[in-house]
């Protein structure tokens, strides 16, 4: 496997005991992945302030509060400080402008007290906090939907959906999606990474399937889970609403802008549609758990197109 370019947790979690090698994208291909875009298409994905500039006015995007840099809270229009923000919204989330996989994600809430991650805090330690982060944004809060919220409250679990353009129809196409639960232990986020679940999802009717944790928590082993871990809630067989119009919104934002040819859309279900987190220029390990992407004609096409296999 090795020689094949997967890596040890690359064979356990596909189970390629058994599985095809050749169903599933080697993580040595990677890299040549990340190049599949081009340069504006990577820059617009890299950036979330660029990313939510151009693409919200085709699909709903969480607003942008204000921008923090060199310790400093600066807001359009209004007085720029925490407690003021807090006060408007009763919650907002501090992330990197160009971060990745939940990493240096804040939650500040309001309703019970000042928290920070679920956290009992002050606003002093919270301004201590604002004044060591650099290049952040300041978002509205995206409350999710009752089914996510009944899976796992304490984190903002999201919908990867990848989108690939056919190089042959110059059409958008949805390659995969997975649903990714967190877990208390990985409040406010739901890094798989950090022990959150990753779920495989129908592309066509958005049904979620058992879910699994990285082998760093499951002792080397592959797991699946039917239900959530801490919660108990069921998981598997459970539809995410409205999918439909999840999918072909993406879809149509592609068809919008045509350059951005590979995209993981990182998508909140709310109780009454969908706001999109972010888009992704790389393809994650957790995405080829639940079905080898290479099994797909039309998405082995796409990758040999650009080289990739």
């Amino acid at each position: 496997m090795w020689r094949r370019g997967f890596r040890a947790s690359s064979y356990t979690l596909y189970d390629l005991d058994s599985a095809r090698p050749g169903d599933y994208i080697p993580d040595s291909a990677r890299l040549d992945a990340f190049f599949i875009n081009g340069n504006i298409a990577r820059r617009v994905l890299n950036d979330k302030l660029l990313f939510g500039s151009l693409l919200r006015h085709h699909l709903p995007i969480p607003k942008t509060l204000a921008l923090i840099e060199r310790g400093r809270l600066s807001a359009p229009g209004q007085r720029a400080d925490v407690a003021t923000l807090l006060e408007k919204q009763g919650g907002v989330i501090l992330k990197p402008s160009g971060g990745s996989r939940g990493v240096g994600v804040y939650r500040l809430a309001s309703e019970d007290g000042l928290t920070l991650n679920g956290r009992v805090t002050t606003l002093g330690e919270v301004q201590q906090l604002v004044e060591r982060l650099d290049n952040y944004l300041v978002s509205e809060e995206v409350r999710q939907a009752a089914y996510a919220r009944a899976i796992c409250a304490e984190t903002t679990n999201t919908v990867r959906v990848v989108t690939l353009l056919d190089p042959d129809t110059a059409e958008p196409f949805v390659a995969c999606a997975i649903h990714r639960f967190g877990t208390p232990g990985t409040a406010p986020v739901d890094g798989f990474s950090r022990g959150g679940l990753s779920c495989g999802c129908e592309p066509d009717t958005g049904t979620i399937g058992p879910g699994v944790r990285s082998l760093k928590f499951t002792g080397g082993k592959l797991r699946w889970y039917s239900h959530h871990p801490d919660t108990g809630a069921p998981i598997e067989g459970v539809r995410i609403p409205r999918w439909e119009a999840l999918r072909d919104g993406l879809l149509n934002a592609v068809r919008a802008f045509p350059f951005l040819v590979y995209v993981g859309w990182d998508v909140v279900v709310t109780d009454d549609g969908f706001v999109v987190i972010e888009g992704n220029n790389n393809t994650d390990i957790d995405l080829q758990m639940h079905r080898g992407l290479l099994n797909q004609p039309r998405v082995r096409r796409f990758y040999a197109y650009h080289k990739v296999i």
